[in-house]
């Protein structure tokens, strides 16, 4: 080992290792990239003969080729190929970065496709051809001149692309409960809440909403009179057609219509223009019933409108072209290429086959086998027409598909049959699923006891998990195949919708060239809160239909409707969503695509109305609840919700050279100005428009003042009238040197209305300075108790008074052990963290002022956030620590272990494995209980919810019967998951917390093994755990 580096003076980059992450690019050009603490990247390269190094430079990189990239907090670096780095970050999101040298041209592939990442393995085998020494001072080529003839090509800068996204929400530090902004516009869908918190930090810091509902951007209200089914339409001739074309065509008609069990059915036809006008006198449409669908055909040159009685086909001009009469009445029908799929009011099953001639378009009807027509009289319960890849291998004139192949034929039968096929699904009484090819109509596959939900389903499976078994009356109502998923990937997806609400949903994917269902997801959307969900009270709920939703915002998904609608999306990088819709109520649903909208959609409200919309551009659906983020480029430390006002208001802060001073403000003894300075912090408190999410007003704090706090209250200005005000508290600390005694300040602020900016009504608020006071130690907590203000300044709390004339005045105190790092107040009660010892307990009073501590917990927990909680009458505290812990404490003086209640007595505790650093008190749906909502450092939210005993014990026994007898991935035991280290406190717990993640495994499981987990608490207690699940999933739905 030698070395002749050439040593450099390269301080003007300003580099700080602390908190970097390097990794080797190309090992033969002995290349690095470095990326620092704050997110920019920097390009290593040694200079290097062999193991010999002469020289190393270090260079920053040109990150803005797509646009500026930074990556804070790097965690990880990861080379997936020459090409392409994968970049993870504890405060960032993680990204896929593709490399190109400067004055190399990037691939169309490269700019536009997100690339499939390469095997591995490939990666690891490499790693085997050089020896120790060759990781840390590279290894001498085998090729030597090729080595040499691409050295000029490696010497040039390195510049980054981003391929693609995983987004990051955390850290949350912070959090606050606001009105949602599109509450308070004219275009609305309903006035629903929302949770703004501050995540990331420094460039990558941003304000992330989350809303636990899809809510659409209104463009306009139609006046749709009788609609409560919509189609939109777009035609073109069929001489001119190309698939690009077709992809393209804007939508040109409407037609809506009365449900079909309406008295008097009527349908209505629309031209789509600037404006929507009803054109029925100009064209031959039929309106004198109901239509029960209405879709294009034949490469969308032909509309085929379905009602009862008759299958219309009209031309781009609508006029009737083909009218085909039905023998029967037509209750339900879907289409699907040239397929008409019709079930009639006997539950018999009849198929047209659209086709053009010379003379037009035909509808014929499509005699079927009489195997499948046996199969198939007065028996369908539900069917479903589809365009499928997989299922297209089912075709029974293909011999070999049903003996024994090797590798080589499977391969072959596969590419056989990549083309897409029109397949027919039908689901009978019995609980059989039949599968045919309407082009060869021949049973192919029949799945039999498909309403047992196994997890996988397929024609031998299932025969041999419930051939001893009783069949039950089955509560499907519809079946549905679809294709889900965005532009990058899609996969066909077989739904089942029961009576009850509850959907099934599996994936298809070939197995030996045959093709099987996997069960992926199972959503609960129960439309009844009793438990008496039997056959005969499902008869009187409310129906909701499967409605697939093509392409919309490049997103294809399923959308069911009814009185509590949502949306089932899948994109390629996350597992099925499902997303409540922000609507009240919704019949029905179509794409819209106009040169006004697009990739739009409207649906119908059942009021007579009708809305257009699009799904919001900055939306982001990769995570349970719909998120939303606000770049801030700051540091945000704090954020609170005025509500009078409308308005946010955060604290951030930005990195200061550090002025090392002392309390004369002159130089500390040993300062050396030639020297980098040290950095220090400056903080904002910021004024954010809750619809634009613009600043309107700002307060510079002093260098080194940082704002720990902020928190919108409402203080009690009057003692005789006990009238009260908003207004903003924050409160500050100091960065100073650790010889220096720690100083803050809190500051009080009104928010006024004035004369906004021309142009800009969200300007119409400014900060006004009510009161301001410094304080020995810094304010590192604030809350309102009782309308007065309670400061923690270092290891005191005080609680002061504001007066009408806008002084303050301390009224009561209390000593505390460390600092206090957490204050929270209901009423005239407060629970106090301290930052070493855990929480406290106490009671304020007004008459005489006076603080008197009701009991603490004597554990020696670090806390990190606290809140109360609720729970029939009866208070409890749930607090988080910093060993990633959640604890429940109740203050009970009968409790014979609380020492007549100067002990907090502790009911519960587990491992979390977060860390969870804010918590809010939320209210649920019956208004009386409170329970606790919490944000963690991974960006994840947590709830600690209070539920009855009955409920408590149900869940607790699914929860241990899962855990005991279920399969768990990688074989991992939940319940020490959850135990984590118990020495603490074991001997005191006496109630286990319900694990959610664990519970929510019971929809999941099959029909049988769900009967047999719930048999021991009783003939109905598979509903009464439904019911119990369903509404935990609704506690939010204010969100």
């Amino acid at each position: 080992m030698s070395t002749d580096l050439t040593l450099r003076d390269q301080s003007e980059l300003n580099l700080k290792l602390e908190g970097c992450k390097l990794q080797f690019l190309d090992k033969s050009n002995d290349e690095m990239v470095l990326i620092d603490h704050i997110g920019d990247f920097y390009q290593v390269k040694f200079d290097a003969d062999g193991r010999k190094v002469f020289d190393l430079k270090v260079s920053r990189l040109d990150t803005s080729l797509g646009g500026s990239i930074s990556i804070p907090n790097p965690i990880n670096i990861t080379v997936i190929d020459e090409k392409r780095i994968f970049v993870g970050s504890n405060t960032g999101d993680a990204k896929l970065l593709g490399i190109k040298r400067k004055g190399e041209r990037l691939s169309h592939d490269e700019k536009v496709e997100v690339t499939n990442l390469k095997d591995l393995s490939t990666i690891q085998e490499n790693a085997d051809d050089y020896d120790e020494l060759d990781d840390l001072y590279g290894y001498e080529t085998k090729n030597s001149t090729s080595s040499k003839n691409n050295k000029s090509l490696s010497d040039d800068p390195i510049m980054f692309y981003v391929n693609d996204t995983i987004v990051n929400n955390g850290p949350i530090l912070d959090m606050a409960i606001g009105k949602s902004r599109k509450s308070s516009g004219s275009q609305t869908i309903d006035s629903a809440l929302e949770i703004v918190a501050s995540t990331g930090s420094e460039k990558s810091s941003s304000l992330t909403i989350f809303q636990k509902s899809l809510r659409p951007e209104v463009v306009s209200t139609l006046e749709l009179p009788k609609s409560e089914k919509v189609w939109s339409l777009k035609l073109q001739d069929s001489e001119f057609f190309s698939k690009e074309t077709s992809e393209n065509l804007l939508d040109e008609y409407l037609i809506t219509s009365t449900s079909v069990s309406s008295p008097s059915g009527e349908s209505f036809i629309y031209k789509i223009g600037e404006e929507i006008i009803e054109i029925q006198k100009e064209t031959a449409f039929k309106n004198d019933s109901a239509t029960i669908v209405a879709a294009n055909l034949l490469n969308d040159s032909v509309v085929v409108q379905i009602t009862e009685t008759e299958l219309i086909a009209y031309d781009k001009n609508f006029q009737r072209r083909k009218t085909t009469k039905s023998k029967k009445n037509i209750v339900s029908a879907q289409l699907s290429g040239s397929t008409i799929l019709t079930i009639c009011d006997d539950n018999s099953l009849v198929i047209y086959a659209a086709e053009t001639t010379v003379h037009g378009p035909k509808i014929s009807i499509v005699k079927l086998p009489k195997s499948i027509t046996e199969l198939s009289r007065d028996n369908v319960v539900s069917s479903t027409v589809s365009q499928s890849t997989v299922l297209s291998t089912i075709r029974s004139s293909t011999k070999k598909n049903k003996r024994k192949r090797d590798e080589d034929e499977v391969i072959k039968t596969q590419s056989e049959n990549s083309l897409e096929e029109t397949v027919v699904c039908l689901f009978l009484k019995n609980g059989t699923l039949l599968f045919f090819l309407p082009a060869d109509p021949v049973v192919s596959l029949v799945i039999e006891s498909a309403d047992a939900f196994p997890q996988i389903l397929s024609s031998e499976a299932v025969k041999m998990e419930t051939e001893n078994s009783e069949h039950q009356p089955a509560l499907i109502k519809e079946v549905l195949l679809t294709k889900m998923g965005d532009k990058v990937y899609q996969n066909e997806y077989l739904f089942f919708a029961e009576r009850t609400g509850e959907i099934h949903i599996y994936e298809l994917f070939l197995e030996n060239a045959a093709p099987r269902f996997v069960k992926v997801s199972n959503l609960l959307a129960l439309q009844k809160e009793d438990n008496e969900m039997d056959i005969e009270s499902t008869k009187k709920i409310p129906e909701v239909t499967l409605t697939p939703t093509p392409d919309i915002d490049g997103l294809s998904g399923v959308f069911v409707t009814g009185a509590r609608p949502y949306w089932i999306l899948k994109n390629a990088q996350n597992p099925i969503r499902r997303f409540a819709f922000g609507g009240s109520y919704v019949s029905h649903i179509t794409p819209f695509n106009t040169q006004l909208v697009y990739n739009g959609f409207l649906y119908c409200c059942g009021d007579n109305t009708a809305k257009v919309c699009v799904i919001p551009k900055k939306i982001n659906l990769d995570s349970t609840w719909p998120t939303q983020k606000q770049n801030f480029g700051e540091t945000i430390h704090s954020l609170c919700y005025h509500e009078a006002a409308n308005v946010y208001v955060v604290s951030t802060s930005k990195i200061i050279p550090f002025d090392a001073v002392d309390e004369d403000e002159t130089k500390i003894p040993g300062y050396d100005e030639n020297m980098p300075a040290a950095e220090s912090r400056k903080g904002y408190i910021k004024l954010l428009s809750s619809k634009t999410w613009d600043v309107i007003d700002e307060i510079e704090l002093e260098d080194n003042e940082v704002a720990l706090q902020v928190k919108s209250m409402k203080l009690e200005v009057s003692e005789q009238s006990k009238r009260t005000k908003e207004v903003i508290v924050f409160g500050t600390g100091f960065y100073r040197g650790e010889d220096l005694a720690t100083k803050g300040e809190f500051y009080i602020y009104e928010i006024i209305e004035v004369v906004p900016e021309p142009g800009k009504p969200e300007t119409n608020r400014k900060f006004k300075l009510i009161h301001r006071e410094r304080v020995k130690g810094a304010v590192t907590t604030l809350c309102e108790v009782a309308g007065h203000l309670l400061v923690a300044q270092g290891p005191k709390v005080v609680v002061r008074n504001l007066q009408e004339d806008n002084s303050v005045s301390p009224v009561a105190f209390l000593d505390m052990s460390m600092y206090v790092i957490e204050a929270k107040s209901m009423k005239n009660m407060l629970m106090l963290g301290d930052a070493m010892n855990s929480i406290s307990f106490v009671g304020f009073e007004s008459d005489p002022y006076r603080m008197v501590l009701f009991g603490r917990d004597f554990s020696p927990v670090q806390t990190t956030a606290a809140e109360f909680i609720v729970n029939d009458k009866k208070l409890y505290f749930a607090m988080a620590d910093v060993q990633q812990k959640l604890h429940v404490l109740q203050y009970d003086p009968d409790d014979s272990t609380s020492l007549s209640g100067q002990r907090l007595v502790r009911r519960s505790e587990c491992f979390i494995g977060k860390q969870v650093q804010t918590m809010k008190m939320l209210p649920m749906p019956s208004g009386v209980d409170l329970f606790a909502l919490g944000g963690s450092f991974d960006g994840s939210l947590i709830s600690v919810i209070p539920v009855s005993e009955g409920c408590y014990r149900r869940l607790y026994v699914i929860q241990q019967q899962i855990i005991d007898k279920e399969e768990h991935n990688a074989s991992l035991n939940p319940r020490m998951y959850r135990y984590g280290d118990t020495k603490l406190s074991s001997n005191a717990i006496n109630r286990a917390l319900l694990d959610y993640q664990v519970i929510d495994r019971f929809p999941s499981l099959d029909r049988t093994r769900r009967q047999k987990l719930s048999r021991r608490l009783g003939k109905k207690a598979e509903l009464d755990i439904l019911a119990d699940l369903h509404r935990l999933q609704n506690i939010m739905d204010y969100f």
